[in-house]
């Protein structure tokens, strides 16, 4: 598996030359999060755009066709500096720039996107939880479009963005599982990363319970009050099954689906099949059990492993399911 590599993140090679284009067609991304503090933003575009007066453009954006139109994938800033300039002086040397075209698919674009911004700007844990929910969703929308990703996706979320592979899995834990009034503790900086995954290992009523109910947010105070709650519930306690739950029991509904196919198979063929996904169907159910139960543990020092493995043993599932698929 390829080492992170800041450089090839900052500059990917393009497969063509670079266009000169009027600053007017071109557009700013209206999902770039990034840029959602418009004080923060103001500030560094002003800051830009006066370097870019005294030394000139030294750059060249990234930006993807829209029509007769395009769109920033790569350099909002940038541009953004050099439409202010032209805005305040009308000089026409402010009004074109070079642009890489960037003929990605729209979920590698994205990626892009991301990891030009991550890269670029002083982060927080709030806005890198939110890339790394973003990265999470293309390779997943890549996933269940067919492609074959070259990895697990917490180990290329990791890769994109230079993480350990651990503090990728602590802050999905979040995205995955965390409640929104978790969600929004981080963002505000009121919880650490760390306590808002702890957090998010009991189930949302109770995660909103401990927001709600407490002024202290510390990891401490959080362990202390999920193991106080698992210790009340035991083996009571059942976790709830979150997006980063890929098991999907509809799948093994697909037979009756495909009743047309039929005629392809002989009555052997046919009950071997209904064997399988009966006993599919089955490994399910076992294996949401197992990991709801891993995810009870009060230390979750082991979890992040078993999780590994359970999610190749879920994408061998999904292999078998596609070969059934006659």
């Amino acid at each position: 598996m390829n080492k992170f590599n800041i450089l090839g993140s900052v500059n990917p090679p393009m497969n063509n030359s670079p266009l000169t284009l009027d600053i007017n067609i071109i557009d700013c991304d209206s999902n770039n999060f990034f840029a959602d503090n418009e004080a923060v933003e103001t500030k560094r575009i002003e800051l830009l755009a006066e370097e870019i007066k005294e030394t000139g453009f030294r750059s060249v954006i990234e930006v993807r066709q829209v029509n007769d139109r395009y769109c920033t994938v790569a350099g909002e800033t940038r541009l953004r500096a050099l439409k202010l300039l032209y805005e305040q002086t009308k000089d026409p040397k402010y009004q074109f720039i070079p642009c890489f075209v960037n003929k990605d698919d729209e979920n590698a674009q994205r990626r892009r996107l991301i990891m030009d911004n991550l890269l670029q700007r002083e982060i927080t844990p709030a806005i890198r939880m939110k890339a790394i929910e973003e990265l999470q969703r293309t390779y997943q929308a890549e996933k269940a479009a067919g492609q074959k990703l070259p990895g697990r996706i917490s180990h290329l979320i990791a890769q994109d963005i230079g993480l350990g592979k651990t503090q990728v899995g602590t802050y999905q834990t979040v995205i995955n599982k965390g409640s929104e009034a978790v969600k929004s503790a981080v963002e505000k900086s009121d919880i650490t990363v760390d306590a808002a995954a702890k957090l998010s290992s009991l189930p949302k009523q109770e995660q909103e319970e401990f927001i709600e109910q407490n002024d202290d947010y510390s990891l401490e105070a959080v362990t202390s009050y999920v193991k106080d709650k698992k210790n009340q519930k035991d083996d009571e306690y059942i976790e709830e099954l979150s997006i980063y739950d890929y098991i999907d029991d509809d799948q093994c509904d697909f037979y009756e689906e495909n009743q047309h196919n039929d005629e392809d198979l002989c009555d052997k063929d046919k009950a071997i099949i209904k064997d399988v996904l009966e006993i599919l169907s089955e490994y399910t159910q076992n294996l949401k059990f197992a990991r709801t139960r891993l995810h009870s543990l009060s230390d979750h020092v082991l979890a992040p492993k078993a999780e590994v493995l359970i999610e190749e043993m879920q994408d061998l599932y999904n292999e078998i399911l596609k070969v059934l698929q006659y």
